[in-house]
């Protein structure tokens, strides 16, 4: 169980890591497109976001069933 939850705390910390840096990289990107075209920066940071929010909710599956089967 102890191992369990190693394993899971260290799952979700890099999931957060990437997420975390996957966002920043996100918006220097779209702060670049920003002083250029604004239509291009409105898609891709629509994109963007999607792909994050959807990152994140697999990230938050895998956590919560890891925890479950943890359990």
């Amino acid at each position: 169980s102890a191992k369990c939850h190693l394993i899971f705390r260290s799952f979700s910390a890099g999931c957060h890591l990437i997420f975390r840096s996957f966002s920043a990289g996100c918006h220097l990107i779209f702060r670049s497109f920003s002083t250029r075209c604004h239509l291009i920066f409105r898609s891709f940071s629509a994109g963007c976001h999607l792909i994050f929010r959807s990152f994140h909710a697999g990230c938050h599956l895998i956590t919560r069933s890891f925890s479950a089967a943890c359990h």
